[in-house]
């Protein structure tokens, strides 16, 4: 659908670009109890982690790298019970897991796992009740998977992973937790071991020898599937069957040796959604229920060979929402139902087959909202009322006036009818909330952080 020119009422907020004298840019903007908790320099302490209560009153949480250096707090991960670990890193103890205690909220040190200043690369890979899961390495015995019981400061290793190895920066372990535990990849030299770990009684099963470089991974029922590359096959769709461990492949996606690619595996209604490529159809959206017969494309959104997408995929009212391509409309926000070849374009925010490129996709009470760009306005906040689908997508504020972008982006919803969101001014980043309450619609700032100190770097 094309943009509508008229939308619910709004109440503009080109004032959150007004301010002047915020230095920095806002991170990882991260959502725990209507908390809002980010990475900001002030231009005097370095990129260090800030909270926005639910009052709207921000503060620096800790100097976690004291002076003018950075920490580059990363990868949250939250716990049921409450709390989150995070990777910084400190001249003294080097890049290390750090803990956030909700209640105050102060930092602490989980534990300096590779001594000294060396970095031990922590990421967070699960949570059950009080415990928090993470990769990391000790550079004296190699990669391992750890966990932490984080208020009683107990962090130890769980599993060693790869001895003698230490992790890459940024390199994809596959893993995927669940209410019950997590299955895992041990990675070695040439095969890796796909591992269950059960959470209440801490134990390991180990579901047989695969290949390493898996990139996702999960349970449907009682069959394990992932992406798993093998010369004969390519880049293709297995299965591990979690009662007798044995692997199997699943589907040639793409027949031969040329890879169909699965990948950005999500789950919806029993089955896994997932992205990959054929020689007939391109790139577009498929789906598993972990049997052969059950395996298949869901649509052509691109409407023959070429690139449909898949991505961003949310769901609300029954409806999977992704960001897909059409040569006719170019890239914009579709949806389909549970039903093989049930497709809507939901909009087409920039007409014809210019791509307004949606993402940040966030259902805040009845409206879809995302971000798009548009000829006229740039890359502004859109969104779609969910109880009228023939209604048209529209503007909800062109926060920076004209065709600049405010870049509105890293919307997380605070409860059922807020949410808050990242914006850009000229020189500085601003927090904004939106609330909805019936038919209105409201934008707002969000509780300016602090001015620049005089003289500041």
């Amino acid at each position: 659908m094309t943009p509508d020119e008229t939308a619910p009422p709004v109440k503009t907020v080109s004032e959150i670009v007004k301010a002047e004298g915020n230095p920095g840019e806002i991170h990882d903007l991260f959502v725990q109890r209507q908390n809002a908790y980010y990475t900001y320099d002030d231009g005097i302490r370095g990129r260090e982690l800030w909270v926005t209560d639910k009052n709207g009153r921000s503060s620096m949480v800790a100097d976690i790298n004291p002076g003018p250096g950075s920490s580059n707090p990363r990868n949250f991960y939250d716990r049921p019970i409450g709390g989150f670990m995070f990777a910084a890193t400190n001249t003294t103890f080097g890049e290390e897991p750090w803990y956030c205690e909700p209640q105050l909220p102060q930092v602490r040190l989980l534990k300096d796992i590779s001594l000294g200043s060396m970095h031990s690369a922590p990421r967070p890979v699960g949570a059950w009740r009080d415990r928090f899961f993470f990769y990391a390495t000790d550079f004296t015995q190699g990669s391992a998977l750890w966990i932490s019981d984080a208020d009683s400061n107990r962090t130890a290793v769980l599993r060693e992973i790869a001895p003698d190895a230490m992790l890459v920066d940024g390199a994809n372990y596959a893993v995927f937790p669940y209410d019950e535990g997590m299955f895992f990849v041990a990675p070695n030299e040439h095969e890796s071991i796909l591992l269950h770990y059960t959470f209440a009684d801490r134990t390991f099963q180990s579901l047989g020898t695969i290949r390493s470089g898996i990139r996702d991974i999960m349970r449907i029922r009682d069959t394990v599937v992932f992406g798993m590359f093998e010369e004969e096959t390519g880049y293709e769709l297995w299965r591990t069957d979690f009662e007798n461990g044995e692997t199997s492949l699943l589907k040639d996606i793409y027949p031969g040796p040329q890879s169909g690619d699965p990948e950005d595996f999500f789950m919806w209604n029993e089955h896994v959604y997932f992205r990959a490529s054929t020689a007939e159809f391109g790139t577009e959206l498929w789906r598993t229920d972990g049997t052969l017969d059950g395996t298949l494309q869901v649509v052509d959104t691109h409407e023959g060979v070429g690139d449909g997408g898949g991505s961003n995929l949310m769901v609300a009212d029954g409806r999977l929402y992704y960001r897909g391509s059409s040569y006719r409309y170019g890239t914009e926000l579709y949806s389909i139902s549970d039903v093989p070849g049930d497709m809507a374009q939901v909009i087409d925010v920039w007409p014809g087959p210019e791509s307004s490129h949606p993402y940040s996709i966030e259902r805040i009470g009845k409206f879809l909202f995302f971000s798009a760009n548009h000829e006229g306005f740039g890359e502004e906040l859109w969104a779609i009322d969910l109880e009228d689908p023939e209604h048209p997508p529209f503007l909800v504020s062109d926060i920076r006036p004209g065709p600049e972008s405010s870049e509105p982006h890293g919307l997380t919803p605070l409860n059922s009818n807020s949410g808050i969101l990242i914006t850009k001014a000229d020189s500085a980043d601003r927090l904004a909330k939106v609330f909805v309450e019936g038919d209105e619609i409201t934008l707002e700032p969000y509780d300016p952080l602090p001015l620049r100190a005089p003289n500041a770097p």
